[in-house]
């Protein structure tokens, strides 16, 4: 014999599940951009790094100049630090929100 009061139990429990998941704000970020010299060239082999909650992540551009972090958590306020050999480093404060996240560098060449 089913046991009509575990059976609707269960099926609010389930219910309550479903909603929860359905209302859970899904919360992530992603930052990319393009890291160019003053004529708007790509730079290739920069360094972009973080400083904050994700200290320690840092990826390097490609050959157009692209880069990206991807899966984040959003936790506010970070800093991004540009190095690239011959050029002048970046250093930009950055708030990074929810969803996607677009900051582009232009990197000035060192003086020799």
């Amino acid at each position: 014999m089913i046991n009509k009061q575990a059976v609707a139990i269960g099926i609010l429990a389930a219910l309550g599940i479903g909603v929860y998941l359905a209302t859970r704000k899904r919360l992530w970020a992603a930052l990319w951009g393009t890291v160019t010299d003053t004529s708007g060239n790509p730079i290739q082999g920069a360094f972009v790094s973080t400083v904050g909650m994700a200290e320690g992540h840092f990826v390097v551009t490609d050959a157009s100049g692209h880069y990206g972090f991807f899966g984040w958590r959003p936790t506010g306020e970070y800093t991004l630090i540009c190095t690239k050999e011959g050029y002048v480093d970046v250093v930009m404060p950055i708030t990074l929100e929810e969803g996607a996240n677009e900051v582009s560098f232009s990197m000035i060449q060192a003086s020799t």
